[in-house]
């Protein structure tokens, strides 16, 4: 369900529904190295979660991205860095990514809220909660399923929400970061 290459380490790390992750030399094709995702205790493994990856500018740090958990993983052994279990009140993870910079990690949620996590320690900085982006609406249901990261703007991100609408998101004020711990926009 997800892949990401390395220039630097001349490998594919591959992810998938089985919370499997696996490390391919691109000489030959070989594994070289594969791990299973821990799933925290109180989230039943979900056959149908998608697990993605993506890989720091240093193309040797992953950002995995499941349902439950975000985490790093140091390639090529794989060895888990950081781990991130979201409050149960915050729903499931449905993406994340880093910023283009890679200083900080997006992460959506199915409650409709979205956190924004320094990379290298996975600490929150903010949280932006569904009311201040979606239309007030109880009868639908409607969350973020995608985030895409804004190219050369390191503080600009994208949702893509499950009724097709977009919204680019991008802090307030006119310091233009997201350095407001557990503020709630």
């Amino acid at each position: 369900t997800g892949l990401a290459f390395s220039n630097v380490l001349n490998v594919l790390v591959s992810s998938g529904a089985d919370s499997q992750l696996c490390v391919w030399s691109m000489d030959g094709w070989e594994k070289q190295a594969s791990k299973q995702i821990q799933i925290p205790s109180g989230h039943s493994p979900n056959p149908l979660a998608h697990t993605r990856v993506q890989f720091h500018q240093d193309q040797i740090h992953v950002l995995v991205v499941h349902a439950s958990q975000l985490a790093i993983y140091e390639a090529p052994k794989l060895e888990n860095m950081k781990q991130w279990i979201p409050k149960e009140s915050s729903g499931s993870v449905t993406d994340a990514v880093y910023s283009c910079d890679s200083q900080s990690i997006y992460a959506a949620f199915d409650d409709g809220s979205v956190s924004i996590l320094t990379a290298t320690t996975l600490q929150l900085k903010c949280r932006i909660g569904p009311n201040s982006y979606l239309p007030s609406n109880p009868s639908s249901r409607v969350y973020p399923a995608t985030v895409a990261a804004h190219p050369s703007e390191p503080n600009q991100f994208a949702v893509g929400l499950t009724d097709g609408g977009v919204h680019v998101i991008e802090p307030p004020g006119p310091e233009g970061k997201w350095e407001y711990p557990h503020h709630q926009k």
